[in-house]
């Protein structure tokens, strides 16, 4: 989640184990929100509309 383009949270999940343990990494690395902002951005751009 990009809060304002100036911080992050960012959650990790381990898909190795079967617990339902999260973690989360807060941020407001400039370099590090612009990424994974870029990062969404190009997922959303390639991204396919469904129809419900």
């Amino acid at each position: 989640m990009i809060k304002d383009g100036k911080e992050i949270i960012h959650f990790i999940k381990n898909a190795n184990q079967a617990s339902q343990q999260m973690n989360a990494m807060w941020t407001d690395s400039e370099t590090l929100v612009y990424s994974m902002k870029m990062l969404f951005d190009s997922f959303w751009s390639i991204s396919k509309n469904i129809h419900l």
